[in-house]
């Protein structure tokens, strides 16, 4: 009898759940209920992978300002007639802190943070609800869907950036004199209005969606293939060969119309549109003047995105998020 009444205080009593049952969602989550609780609760929003992303990007910002300021240079230097000023990277830098000083080197640092935290915090912060949601529709997580997440966010970013780009590469260059981004957007609103700001938004938005689906999709899809032979754990081995191996394939398919974005963007008058720009660029430089500042442009995307996509996921992990 004892024995029935200890067995209905187990599993008949209304107070008191079986012990096992207590301790099952510890053994699945391997940290407790009261962990699951605080993972539940990082999950985090839409506005937090912004902020953080955005965060991710301005760090690596400073370190690559100056290569970026001397792709731009080198990018603009054919069409504004000055073909023999820049002799390569290496004496350009030389040249432009010879001329101009070490600060020119951080020419548009300012216009580039309002752009990581308008279009490289979107184009991030963006890449992994819509791959989630591309996901949940087709039930496919291969390459094709973490290209096609990055090619939206991609676009979605660089129509909420492209003015801040514009204000970075006329800072980066020498036409244009503007002391800092608020003096450039009312400059640019004074003689060409609003929409002014939105110049090159085409290439820019190309090159956006190409980037980041080139980017964040090789990037995710590498680091599974990594962590899958080279049996890896997830960590900063992994996401830094991830990161080196996207660089490279994101500034060589972004490359021709990264050029175009720039030499749109600077020089207003000389281009009637992206086409007119690729048509140009091809019959005074060749093709291979589409390529023009590649080494620069991966001596900055290189390391660019090695840098953001590691100090990104090291944020995330930092918070209790789960990494991409």
């Amino acid at each position: 009898m004892a024995a029935v009444q200890g067995q209905t205080g187990v599993t008949g009593g209304h107070h008191a759940p079986p012990a096992t049952a207590a301790v099952k969602p510890a053994e699945v989550s391997g940290s407790g209920s009261g962990a699951v609780a605080i993972a539940q609760k990082m999950k985090p929003t839409i506005f937090q992978q912004l902020v953080l992303s955005g965060s991710a990007c301005a760090i690596s910002t400073f370190f690559t300002n100056p290569i970026d300021m001397m792709k731009c240079r080198l990018q603009l230097q054919m069409a504004s007639g000055d073909a023999r000023e820049y002799k390569g990277m290496l004496r350009g830098f030389v040249t432009v802190v010879r001329n101009e000083g070490v600060t020119t080197l951080w020419r548009g640092y300012n216009a580039a943070i309002l752009r990581a935290y308008t279009y490289s915090a979107t184009r991030l912060g963006m890449y992994e609800p819509v791959r989630n949601q591309i996901i949940s529709s087709t039930g496919s997580n291969g390459f094709l869907t973490k290209l096609m997440a990055g090619v939206a966010s991609g676009t979605i970013a660089a129509c909420a950036g492209c003015p801040f780009e514009l204000i970075k590469v006329r800072m980066q260059g020498k036409s244009y004199s503007y002391s800092n981004p608020v003096s450039a957007i009312a400059d640019i609103v004074r003689t060409d209005g609003v929409f002014g700001l939105w110049r090159g938004l085409v290439p820019y938005v190309v090159r956006g969606a190409l980037l980041t689906g080139t980017q964040l999709g090789v990037y995710d899809h590498s680091k599974t293939v990594v962590k899958e032979y080279l049996h890896l754990e997830d960590g900063v081995v992994a996401q830094v060969s991830a990161g080196m191996m996207s660089g490279f394939v994101t500034t060589t398919v972004t490359q021709p119309v990264d050029m175009v974005k720039t030499r749109m963007m600077n020089y207003k008058d000389l281009y009637q549109g992206p086409l007119d720009c690729l048509r140009k660029i091809v019959r005074s430089e060749g093709l291979k003047g589409l390529y023009k500042g590649w080494v620069p442009n991966y001596a900055r995307l290189g390391p660019h995105t090695l840098l953001t996509l590691t100090v990104y996921e090291q944020l995330r992990s930092f918070v209790g998020w789960k990494n991409l």
